[in-house]
């Protein structure tokens, strides 16, 4: 079978329009994934997801995907629906393992873009994020012509502010990769659009296979999912959660921390705990070095040095700093993240 020449003129999928060319056929909900299928498919190598916006429902606890694509700007402003959608995720991380939030390039507004960017998601962006650049030639987008240089430009912003130049992703079909992105930095992701029942191709991470447009797709792949009907953009990875999240550089246990990552935390722990914990820690200029110990930590005032270090009392100043700051989704800060804090600055010396 010759599959169809997709007319590209009527993108840019259901996440883009508040109303199709053609009416989504809602019998392709009797297809959907439950979620715990879509978690096994995740788990066997072949991950689905959906990418959405404000002409969606925002996501809730019936989708069925481990990984979830979201609009966060549309080139003129933040869509109105991103906060619900990332607030979602960002609370239920056992479930949202991957938040892609995406950007529509549009040519001279990439810091407009980025600062709006930073007011949603914060100045640090959040671990299990993946910032994307939608890339389109079509009115109300990039339009026509090779945008290579500032898309560049734009997606290394990113990458610096994701921290690895792994966790950013840009997304295009393949007539607009050409002519609009032609040289792509190597080292960022690609998402292709092509709606046909053809394998992904060759230097495409993942691709998005339906928008809800009359145009086939691969057998036994969904056409819907929940809560947004078929009138939704699907999209497959052929890798399993756990391999999607090291290829992107999220829950990496080893990961490398920056000194500047480090100055934040504990400026953070700082403030939190000074007024608190009986003043656990004295800033100084460096004159005098802190070590608690079991015995004096219940009393401890400033001006008091202690010379001999305690494990345990560190370990429970760790647990008392977690309990403070809170535990939950979010990128909390963890018992070990504090110890490490603490073992490698000069909170204390032996």
């Amino acid at each position: 079978m010759i599959d169809p020449t997709v007319d590209y003129s009527q993108r840019a999928g259901a996440r883009e329009r508040p109303s199709i060319w053609v009416e989504p056929d809602e019998s392709l909900n009797l297809f959907a994934h439950t979620r715990d299928e879509g978690m096994l498919y995740a788990a066997t190598g072949q991950t689905f997801g959906a990418d959405i916006s404000e002409f969606q429902v925002v996501v809730n606890d019936s989708y069925p995907y481990p990984v979830l694509g979201f609009r966060a700007d549309n080139g003129n402003r933040t869509d109105s629906h991103a906060a619900a959608n990332w607030a979602y995720c960002d609370s239920h991380p056992d479930h949202i393992r991957v938040a892609i939030p995406y950007v529509i390039f549009k040519p001279g507004q990439s810091g407009a873009i980025f600062k709006r960017l930073r007011n949603l998601f914060g100045s640090q962006c959040p671990p299990q994020i993946v910032p994307e650049i939608d890339m389109e030639s079509g009115a109300g987008f990039a339009g026509p012509g090779d945008h290579s240089s500032e898309a560049n430009s734009f997606i290394a912003t990113l990458a610096t502010w994701a921290g690895e130049q792994k966790q950013t992703q840009g997304y295009a079909n393949q007539p607009d990769w050409s002519g609009n992105w032609p040289t792509p930095p190597a080292w960022m992701k690609k998402r292709l659009a092509a709606y046909n029942t053809n394998p992904i191709p060759a230097g495409f991470y993942s691709k998005q296979y339906y928008g809800a447009l009359p145009y086939p797709s691969p057998a036994g792949w969904p056409r819907t999912c929940a809560p947004f009907g078929s009138y939704v953009d699907m999209n497959m990875t052929p890798r399993t959660i756990t391999q999607i999240e090291a290829d992107y550089g999220i829950g990496e246990a080893d990961m490398p921390v920056t000194d500047a990552e480090m100055n934040r935390i504990a400026a953070k722990v700082h403030a939190l705990i000074q007024p608190d914990l009986l003043r656990l820690v004295q800033w100084t200029d460096g004159s005098e070095n802190t070590v608690f110990n079991s015995t004096t930590l219940p009393n401890w005032k400033p001006g008091v040095n202690v010379n001999t270090l305690d494990a345990a009392a560190l370990a429970a100043i760790a647990t008392a700093v977690v309990a403070k700051i809170g535990g939950g989704a979010g990128g909390a800060v963890t018992k070990a993240d504090v110890l490490a804090i603490i073992n490698s600055t000069t909170l204390h010396s032996s």
